[in-house]
């Protein structure tokens, strides 16, 4: 019983840092995604290169990108997730390219068009769908690695009352 309860203890924990790491990860892509917005958008106000700067590393910063997926992808994601990952990506990818659309217009003299590219409505509303769906594809993966927390939880239960009871009639 004591290795079983040490087992249940590794399996639970196990839970809990997958648990956990997809909330980092989702949350992590948004502000990944906002530090991106805040420089691309400070560059086409001021037209400060430290702006551009900043939007650069933070584009050229893929690997953060990429690197926040990792815990969603230890999450053993279904197919429906997969797909759903696929999509933020893509259009994640597509609000990258009117921010590049929007930097290339300041380094051309245009401020006006990089400034009405960043906040005008299919900008802002292609950046909410993307944030929608990155906190829609986190709560979908933490509701089901939640229940099968719970799941384990019964099962393991049971599994200590099937182990103890013989001792109980032994008594």
């Amino acid at each position: 019983t004591v290795y079983y309860s040490y087992k249940q203890f590794e399996q639970r924990k196990q839970i809990r840092d997958t648990l956990i790491g997809c909330i980092h990860a989702t949350n992590q892509w948004i502000e990944h995604i906002d530090r991106r917005i805040t420089a691309a958008r400070a560059y086409a106000v001021s037209g400060e290169s430290r702006y551009r700067n900043d939007f650069l590393i933070e584009r050229t910063s893929t690997d953060l990108r990429n690197s926040s997926f990792q815990p969603l992808y230890q999450a053993g994601l279904t197919r429906s997730e997969r797909v759903l990952l696929e999509t933020i990506q893509s259009r994640s990818d597509a609000l990258l390219a009117m921010e590049q659309e929007a930097i290339d217009a300041v380094s051309r003299g245009n401020p006006p068009l990089a400034t009405s590219l960043l906040y005008g409505e299919r900008y802002v509303q292609a950046r909410q769908s993307v944030v929608d769906l990155i906190r829609s594809a986190g709560s979908n993966i933490e509701t089901r690695i939640s229940m099968q927390a719970q799941s384990f939880s019964e099962r393991a239960d049971t599994i200590k009352w099937i182990a103890i009871w013989p001792n109980i009639l032994n008594m």
